[in-house]
């Protein structure tokens, strides 16, 4: 089921604004310093390869569209 989020529920902040995971970000995550890590992992590999991919586009050396 899609929990759709209302226009007035308020927004609550899980990191700072230097990136550092707040306390109530840490009680609402519930994960602990190894999974932090691997999520950090994946978001950094999944930015280099749309990087990748837009370098490519750009050069002409990716069709996106046929």
């Amino acid at each position: 089921m899609v929990r759709v989020v209302a226009a007035d529920d308020p927004l609550r902040a899980l990191f700072s604004p230097a990136g550092e995971l707040t306390a109530e970000g840490r009680s609402r995550l519930g994960l602990d310093a190894a999974a932090l890590r691997e999520l950090y992992r994946n978001m950094v590999l999944i930015r280099r390869a749309d990087q990748e991919a837009l370098n490519l586009q750009r050069q002409g050396e990716l069709g996106l569209w046929g």
